[in-house]
């Protein structure tokens, strides 16, 4: 008799943040923060990754602070959540090019992407999976 230990279920997701630092979101960016080589039989698979991810959501600031703050003024968001407060004033900025994305993937569609464990930040890009923000 067999018997199976661990959890089981029929479909998970995960969801993801990406700040993209420096304007819109490319697949290039996000190919380079996956550093495979096109010779890898992995490179598929990140492909696939990378083009879920740029069907994520643009933040605006608003929606950045609905969701990220759980007070009432600015000045409390900013003393208790000062990183996420500065994000918050950058995608305010008009000047700024700094981008936040909000994504999903299912572990139908996507299961690679639901498995990874992205947590990524170069002078461009910051990626961070759901439990990281």
């Amino acid at each position: 008799m067999k018997i199976r230990n661990g959890f089981v279920s029929n479909s998970s997701s995960s969801s993801f943040l990406i700040i993209s630092k420096n304007g819109e979101l490319t697949e290039e960016k996000l190919m380079k923060a996956f550093a495979i080589s096109e010779k890898s039989p992995l490179y598929p698979f990140a492909k696939q990754a990378a083009r879920t991810m740029l069907h994520s959501d643009e933040m605006s600031a608003e929606s950045w602070r609905d969701n990220f703050c759980w007070k009432e003024t600015d000045e409390q968001f900013k003393e208790e959540q000062p990183e996420n407060y500065a994000i918050y004033e950058m995608l305010k900025d008009k000047n700024s090019n700094m981008k936040v994305y909000y994504g999903s993937a299912d572990s139908y569609e996507e299961p690679a992407l639901c498995e990874m464990d992205i947590d990524y930040e170069d002078d461009d890009i910051k990626i961070e999976k759901e439990g990281r923000y």
